[in-house]
């Protein structure tokens, strides 16, 4: 039975524990909120993160994919500038859409 929450698990080293730990306490950023800071940063898409994601996978995504990527990112960078509304803007819109519905 699901409560809602998913637990995510994984193994690194002795090491990158370590020195990860080290990073996030100079950092004074608790471990919780840095992985939930890359979960968020990575399903809203977020610029740096996209960028981040293609380096470490440019030797695996074809250069066609990679032009599709590029392409679609600098689609919705203009209809950000165009619109000035930024895609979380767009699903607050669409959910108060979605309220208004419902109450008719």
């Amino acid at each position: 039975m699901s409560n809602g929450w998913k637990k995510y698990t994984f193994y690194i080293s002795d090491l990158a524990h370590a020195d990860m730990r080290l990073k996030l306490r100079y950092d004074n950023m608790p471990q919780a909120t840095f992985f939930k800071l890359l979960i968020k940063s990575y399903i809203e898409d977020n610029q740096h993160m996209r960028e981040l994601i293609k380096e470490v996978n440019s030797s695996k995504i074809s250069k066609r994919s990679l032009k599709k990527m590029n392409k679609d990112q600098k689609i919705a960078q203009k209809d950000e500038d165009f619109f000035g509304l930024s895609e979380e803007e767009v699903e607050d819109i669409y959910d108060q859409i979605e309220l208004d519905d419902k109450d008719e």
